[in-house]
């Protein structure tokens, strides 16, 4: 692997186990690691579709919250906000990848990698791209708007609108 600043910061070594995520998996049979890494990848698959969903199901309920505090419909603006904040999260996102696959000296093109780059690579995608999804977790529980709070709100607007 390359042993630049990056690689020798994270310390990716996966050759002999010797620090294969701090010694968590050290004496592991593969097939056990690669269960445990399915597994994370099934994990961060479903809490990326809940984040989606999540954040899809909020916005309509936002743009009443804002409709109710300002006395102003502002659908176009709240949708144009966020398509930008999703497109900035995918440049984010690929920027991120990017690196990862710096890291771990990726070979580009076709070339073939090595068996401690796919398992590097496995690693990265299942555990660490799982780590991310706090942030949106934290972000999602500042939430304050309840369905006592929405139905009330709802109600304000219906009869304001009449």
């Amino acid at each position: 692997l390359n042993q630049g600043p990056p690689a020798v910061f994270l310390k990716f070594s996966f050759q002999n186990h010797d620090l294969f995520f701090f010694g968590l998996f050290d004496g592991m049979e593969q097939s056990k690691i690669l269960n445990f890494m399915s597994v994370m990848i099934l994990f961060s698959s479903i809490f990326s579709l809940i984040s989606l969903m999540t954040r899809e199901s909020m916005v309509p309920d936002i743009i009443d919250e804002i409709e109710f505090q300002s006395e102003k419909r502002q659908e176009g603006a709240v949708s144009s906000l966020t398509s930008f904040c999703s497109k900035c999260m995918s440049g984010l996102g690929q920027f991120i990848s990017m690196f990862f696959l710096w890291i771990i000296n990726y070979p580009p093109g076709g070339s073939e990698p090595s068996s401690e780059q796919l398992v590097s690579l496995f690693t990265l995608h299942g555990p660490v791209v799982s780590l991310l999804f706090l942030f949106p977790m934290l972000i999602f529980l500042n939430y304050k708007l309840s369905r006592k709070k929405h139905n009330k709100i709802k109600n304000n607007l219906e009869l304001t609108n009449r």
